[in-house]
This record gives C-alpha cells, structure tokens and sequence, in this order.
C-alpha cells in the first residue's frame, strides 16, 4: 500500500549551533514551572497499579496506543503504560494486554515526579516525536528542552524512531554532552517492519520514507 506522507522539511541543515549551550543551561538550573495536579493525579493511578518488583516500561507519546499494545507483548514480564496527553487520541485506543496501561498526562510532568521518586525505567520508547522542525524550535525539542535531564535520570534502554535523522542526530549529541562518559549512541536506518509500532511509522513507511532508530543504554 502506499501512501503520500510528506517528509520533514526544515530550515536547519545540520546539528543546530546552540545545541550544546542549550543542553548545558538546562543541565545546570532548576525547571521551575509547577508540576500539574493531573500529572500528580497520573502518578497515583500508576503507582495504584505497579508493585514496584515488576520491571516498568514507558511508551511515551503513545497515541491511540497501538505501539503500547505490542510492547506489552514484548514486554511480557513488564508494565508497559502509554502516556499521552491527548484524550482523543486514547479515546481511539486499543484493547490492550493485561500489563499495560495507559495515562492521560502531559509527558515532561510525568518524567519529573518519576525522577524526583528515583523511578528507574527496564526501557523507555520515545517513537516518532513531533520533530519541531524550524531552527527556532529547538527549544521544543525533548533535548533542547528544560526536562531532557529528567529524561536521562530515568534511565533504561531508551529506543527512539523517527522520519528525520538530525533529530536522533541531536539527541544522541546532547546525550553525549549530559553523559560523556557513555559510549557514542549510534542513529541508524530502520528496517523495513512487517509489523510497525505506530501508525505514523506505518504511514512513513507506506511513504518510502526512510525510518532512523536511536538506542541509548542508561
């Protein structure tokens, strides 16, 4: 089947120049918004669910939570729980395992009560990211943003795919920058998947896009 996705398109051609200033000023202050009562809210009803023993698995970004299903089922012995912020987009969900679940929760307040709690994650799937693709957007970026060491204080095997390569590029750089003793992360191409985790990896496929894959060990 093919479809006509169209690829990322930007104004920035390679690793963006205030990447590094960026990162570091996050990594040496404080994020001071408050921390939402739904996210505090989300947290309980995680905490309700998970003993605590059994490894954790987040599907950040989930969606209508196709890829939580099949990480469920790749994750057998983990709680798998898909975090999104879009009620209509879970809404369209999927019957899920019994070890999975999802929240409704904005993703950046969810990392910072996990972190704070020394949460430790088994993995953390960060599948195809609104990729902020304008020059000015880095900020919007997980790492550009002001909780990217929230991110990393989780730790686990973190995947990350998307359709634009300099994204995963920059994230990898920025781990590098966080956490220089770790080995280089290394963006790769994606294969071809008889069975894509999200329905935009499905539509990018169907595209003949290229796909990229990150895996970053914490």
């Amino acid at each position: 089947m093919h479809s006509n996705s169209s690829p990322v398109i930007s104004n920035q051609n390679g690793i963006h120049d205030q990447l590094e200033a960026t990162v570091r000023k996050h990594l040496a202050s404080e994020y001071q918004r408050p921390i939402s009562e739904h996210a505090q809210q989300a947290l309980a009803q995680l905490y309700a669910r998970w003993d605590k023993a059994q490894p954790l698995v987040l599907d950040s970004g989930c969606g209508t939570a196709q890829s939580t299903r099949l990480l469920a089922e790749k994750h057998a012995n983990a709680l798998v729980v898909g975090v999104d912020r879009s009620e209509v987009r879970l809404e369209k969900g999927q019957q899920l395992p019994a070890n999975a679940m999802l929240l409704r929760t904005n993703l950046e307040d969810l990392w910072r009560l996990l972190a704070a709690d020394g949460i430790k994650l088994a993995a953390h799937y960060v599948l195809y990211p609104n990729p902020y693709p304008k020059a000015a957007q880095l900020r919007y970026r997980f790492h550009g943003g002001p909780v990217f060491s929230q991110l990393l204080q989780l730790g686990g095997q973190v995947t990350l795919r998307s359709n634009w390569a300099l994204y995963l590029q920059e994230f990898a750089q920025a781990v590098k920058i966080a956490l220089p003793e770790l080995a280089e992360p290394v963006v790769s191409e994606l294969p071809s998947q008889e069975q894509p985790l999200t329905a935009f990896e499905k539509k990018y496929q169907d595209s003949n896009q290229t796909l990229y894959q990150l895996n970053v060990s914490l």
